[in-house]
């Protein structure tokens, strides 16, 4: 063999083995992406599930406290309802007459004539 094959060979060797140590780093790099890119999704997606639990529980929260305020106003309807019934029974119950008597001093007005005198009517001018 001479020299030129033997160098050959060892630039090959040397290259195949380069490119399989770089082969090795991208295949480890585009694995370390697609893990985090999986983590990232399924972060992603708890993070939906855990809004989508807080709204249902928000709805669910908020359809309780207008049951609890429609049976409230119910109750205070027939409250009502019932104290119109009662009106005017109460109303008679605790209704009390008084008497009060009021001393109002009478005026008397006194009329006096008055005279009225006519203006006398002048013949003189100022300006004469």
């Amino acid at each position: 063999m001479g020299k030129g094959k033997l160098r050959f060979i060892v630039v090959l060797v040397v290259m195949i083995t380069l490119s399989g140590a770089l082969f090795g780093v991208l295949y480890h790099e585009q694995e370390k992406r697609i893990a985090k890119a999986e983590w990232n999704r399924r972060a992603f997606l708890e993070e939906q599930q855990i809004i989508e639990q807080d709204r249902k529980q928000y709805f669910e929260s908020v359809a309780a406290k207008r049951a609890e305020l429609r049976s409230g106003m119910t109750e205070s309807k027939n409250q009502y309802e019932e104290l119109l019934k009662n009106q005017s029974d109460v109303i008679a119950k605790n209704q009390k007459t008084t008497t009060q008597t009021v001393t109002v001093p009478v005026q008397t007005t006194v009329k006096t004539p008055v005279a009225v005198s006519k203006p006398k009517a002048t013949r003189k001018t100022k300006s004469s």
